[in-house]
């Protein structure tokens, strides 16, 4: 691939100048070339029409030399040797590259054989180098066939390699996501265990013990319905190496100005409820209460006490203060909050993993680049085939390129070289 440059410039010199107009210069002499005739030398007429014909053939044309027929051309024989001036070199048989020279006698075009001339050193030389270039040329085009051989044996493979990589990657994707998502979860359980810790070395003991025994996760007081009654929820987590039994908790309704809302049916602003377990060590519990109060203004509710029984007999207790400041302590548990950054940032590494939909195209593209370089044949002997094959190549190249570098940054990123 790194010939890639000197093989166009081969390319355009074989394709875009044909070949054969090379040989044109081995045709042309200048006006001081003279052969000097034997006695008893036959010229062959050849008209203005044909020989204008010959001279201006064009060089793509399947002759590879100029060739004269002189059967139908008239003889006329010379006795004395003549010295005649060369127009141009030429040939009488398929079978032969130059064997006769055109010149000009008595303002007149003739073929003349070389038999009868006297030195046909030039004639021969020309023949000789002709053959040799054009046996260069055609090396030069068995090695660009070759290295063209080259080319698409590697392009094969790439494009091979990039069609497997693909459908591996597909078979792989829904443990990748799931790797991502783990990773940005536990990136911002490692931040909030951090907070949390910061945050609880400057609690008192009593409130470190009450820590340790529960998470108050959300608390929260429903809008008020068509009659006025307002919901109530707990989430919570049980941090104890204890079994939950029953949990009670008891508290008073407050309005937006921090005054008590007294319920306008039972008339009082105080509430409580009762929750059944079990709830598993390190498990959550969750609970709601319908309509602990009638009353449109009501806005929260501050719990006063919380009683926690567990199955092996035990109890604790957490105070007012204690809650108040778990309800304030930052939250160490991730808590599906919608538009959360935390929510953001897993679904924004979610979607950074490929596609099912881009995986199977890509499997699509390179299936059908693999058979493109399987099954065409490449002739280089035709300007426009090998031309379009080229730039078919180039294209291949560059997208295995780019490839390589989505590959590349795709790896890092599903090990997690960006955290």
């Amino acid at each position: 691939m790194k010939h890639i440059k000197f093989i166009s410039t081969i390319l355009f010199i074989l394709f875009y100048i044909p070949c054969w107009a090379q040989y044109d210069e081995f045709y042309k002499v200048d006006n001081n070339t003279y052969v000097t005739t034997t006695p008893d030398t036959e010229l062959y007429e050849l008209s203005p029409y044909k020989y204008d014909r010959l001279k201006n053939r064009p060089s793509y044309l399947p002759n590879m030399r100029d060739l004269v027929d002189v059967r139908d051309c008239k003889l006329k024989k010379i006795k004395k040797p003549q010295q005649l001036r060369v127009l141009r070199y030429t040939n009488t048989s398929k079978s032969q590259d130059f064997n006769a020279y055109i010149v000009d006698y008595k303002e007149k075009i003739w073929v003349l054989y070389s038999c009868d001339v006297q030195d046909n050193t030039q004639l021969k030389a020309r023949s000789a180098k002709m053959l040799s270039t054009k046996q260069d040329l055609e090396n030069r085009r068995q090695a660009l066939s070759r290295e063209l051989d080259s080319l698409v044996a590697i392009y094969t493979k790439e494009s091979t390699d990039s069609l497997e990589y693909y459908k591996k990657l597909k078979t792989q994707l829904p443990q990748i996501r799931d790797s991502v998502v783990n990773v940005v979860k536990a990136k911002y359980q490692y931040q909030r265990d951090s907070i949390f810790n910061n945050w609880l070395k400057n609690q008192t003991a009593s409130v470190r013990r009450a820590a340790s025994v529960i998470r108050i996760d959300e608390t929260r007081l429903d809008y008020p319905n068509s009659a006025g009654g307002c919901d109530y929820h707990l989430y919570f987590t049980n941090l104890t190496s204890k079994t939950i039994k029953y949990l009670r908790w008891s508290g008073q309704v407050y309005n937006r100005v921090n005054d008590p809302a007294y319920c306008e049916i039972r008339g009082t602003a105080s509430c409580s409820g009762y929750y059944t377990g079990p709830i598993a060590p390190n498990n959550e519990g969750w609970g709601c209460w319908d309509c602990i109060v009638y009353n449109y203004a009501a806005d929260t509710v501050k719990l006063n006490s919380i009683t926690i029984d567990y199955t092996d007999g035990s109890h604790f207790s957490l105070s007012a203060s204690d809650i108040r400041a778990l309800a304030k302590a930052p939250r160490t548990k991730y808590v599906c909050i919608i538009g959360s950054e935390e929510n953001r940032a897993i679904d924004a590494a979610r979607y950074s993993v490929i596609s099912d939909e881009t995986c199977e195209h890509k499997i699509e593209i390179w299936k059908d680049r693999v058979d493109q370089m399987k099954y065409k044949n490449f002739y280089i002997y035709h300007d426009k085939q090998y031309d379009e094959i080229y730039n078919r190549l180039g294209g291949i190249k560059s997208e295995i390129a780019k490839i390589k570098s989505e590959i590349e940054r795709f790896e890092k990123f599903i090990k997690f070289e960006s955290y």
